[in-house]
C-alpha cells in the first residue's frame, strides 16, 4: 500500500501552519546536586509512577504527585560500579524493578534490587534501550563493539543490512527486526557518520509489549508487533535525513564535550556536516505516542494518535534541555519532561490540560499499514 497523506487537511480544507505553545508547569523537584558529567533518566512503569535514576551512583528515586522527589538508596553495585562507563540510555522494566542500562563503550548490565549484572553485549553497538514484557531490546548500529563473550560476529552479508532491534533470549542476543539496506547517494562506500544518521534510532514500548521505533536523524516512525511485525508506518517530509552545514556553535559544543571528556577535538578529523536531529525522546500512552521533535520554530510535542491516524503538533516552551538525551514520561497524572543532565529541571502538564490542548496537523506527513500481526 502506498504512503497515505493525512496531516494537514480537516474535511478538505488546509490547516493553519501556525502551531500554539502549550504552557509546562516546573516542578520542584530537583536532586541535591547538579551534574554535568551524569545523564538523568526520568523513566514510568505501567501503571504510572515515575521513577528518576541518577547515572553516575545508580540511585533511584520516586517522583511523587505533588512533584516531591523522594531520594533513594543506592543500589549495592560493588566494584562493578567502579568500571562502568558513562550510561547512556536507560530503561525500566514494566514493574518498576530493573533497569536495563547502556554504558560506554559496550557494556549491556541489569540494575536491580539485588544490584548490578552484566549482560552478553552485542556485537553491534547499543543506539538505545527498550524493556517491555518481552524483556529487553536493544536497537543497533553498524559499528562492531564487543568483547569474547559477545554474539556470534555477523557474517559478510550482514554488514550491508545489520540488524535494527535485538531481543534478549536466554542470555543471547537475537534479530527481532532486520534492518533494511543502506542507500548508498553515490559509488563511495557509506561513511560511518551516514550509517549512524540512518540508524540513530529512539525505542519506546507500549504496555500490551509491541514497538514503537523512531529515527533520531529523520522523522520516521514504525510500529512492531511482539514479534517483529511492521503494523504502521508513519513519515513527515518523506522521512528522510536532512544534512546542514556545522556551525559555530555546533563545533562550540563539540569541543567542550571533547574537552570535558579530557581530550582536544581535531576539527579535521569530523565532516563539515551534520544530520539535523529531529526526535529527541518519545513515549506511549493507551494508543498514543508523544515524540519530542525538533523543528525550525524549536522543540515541539508531537502526538501520533494511531485510533484516528493523526498526527498533531504543540509547540513547547523555550526550555534548556541541551543536547544530552532529555527525558519523556507518560505518567499517571500527566507528562512529564526532564532535562539530560543530573540535576537538570523537570517539567510536566496534567492530561486533561493536555488532552484538550490546542492542537494542529503536522503538514507533509503521510501513514502506511504494515502486515498487521496475526
Amino acid at each position: 500500500m502506498a504512503f497515505i497523506h493525512i496531516s494537514g487537511v480537516f474535511g478538505g480544507v488546509q490547516s493553519d501552519p501556525t502551531f500554539a505553545t502549550i504552557a509546562l508547569e516546573r516542578l520542584p523537584a530537583a536532586t541535591p546536586q547538579k551534574s554535568a558529567d551524569a545523564f538523568q533518566f526520568l523513566r514510568a512503569d505501567k501503571n504510572g509512577r515515575l521513577y528518576l535514576l541518577h547515572g553516575d551512583a545508580l540511585q533511584v528515586d520516586d517522583l511523587q504527585p505533588v512533584g516531591k522527589l523522594v531520594a533513594g538508596s543506592k543500589p549495592a553495585v560493588s566494584q562493578a560500579l567502579d568500571s562502568l562507563g558513562p550510561i547512556m540510555d536507560a530503561s525500566l522494566s514494566p514493574d518498576g524493578r530493573a533497569w536495563l542500562l547502556a554504558s560506554l563503550p559496550d557494556r549491556i548490565a541489569l540494575l536491580n534490587s539485588d544490584g548490578l549484572r552484566d549482560l552478553p553485549p552485542p556485537y553491534w553497538a547499543a543506539s538505545s534501550l527498550a524493556y517491555g514484557i518481552d524483556g529487553p531490546v536493544v536497537a543497533v548500529i553498524p559499528v562492531r563493539v564487543g568483547g569474547e563473550n559477545a554474539s556470534a560476529p555477523p557474517t559478510s552479508a550482514a554488514w550491508n543490512s545489520p540488524p535494527l532491534l535485538l531481543r534478549l533470549r536466554d542470555q543471547n542476543w537475537l534479530t527481532l527486526i532486520a534492518g533494511e539496506p543502506f542507500t548508498r547517494r553515490d559509488a563511495r562506500p557509506l561513511r560511518l557518520q551516514e550509517m549512524k544518521a540512518e540508524r540513530d534510532t529512539r525505542l519506546a514500548v507500549d504496555t500490551k509489549g509491541t514497538l514503537w521505533v523512531a529515527q533520531q536523524d529523520a522523522y520516521h516512525l514504525k510500529h512492531y508487533s511482539r514479534t517483529g511485525v511492521l503494523q504502521e508506518s508513519l513519515a513527515v517530509a518523506g522521512g528522510r535525513v536532512q544534512w546542514r552545514d556545522r556551525t559555530a556553535d555546533d563545533w562550540k559544543r563539540l569541543e567542550d564535550a571533547a574537552q570535558a571528556a579530557g581530550t582536544k577535538l581535531n576539527r579535521s578529523h569530523l565532516a563539515k556536516v551534520q544530520a539535523a536531529r529531529v526526535v529527541r525522546a518519545l513515549t506511549t500512552r493507551d494508543d498514543q505516542v508523544y515524540l519530542v521533535i525538533e523543528t525550525s520554530a524549536g522543540l515541539a510535542l508531537d502526538r501520533w494518535d494511531a485510533r484516528r491516524r493523526a498526527l498533531e503538533r504543540l509547540l513547547l516552551p523555550a526550555i534548556p534541555l541541551g543536547p544530552g538525551p532529555p527525558s519523556v514520561a507518560a505518567g499517571r497524572y500527566g507528562l512529564y519532561l526532564a532535562g539530560a543532565h543530573l540535576g537538570d529541571p523537570i517539567w510536566h502538564v496534567d492530561w486533561v490540560k493536555l488532552d484538550a490542548g490546542p492542537w494542529k496537523p503536522v503538514p507533509e506527513a503521510a501513514f502506511q499499514e504494515g502486515r498487521l500481526a496475526g
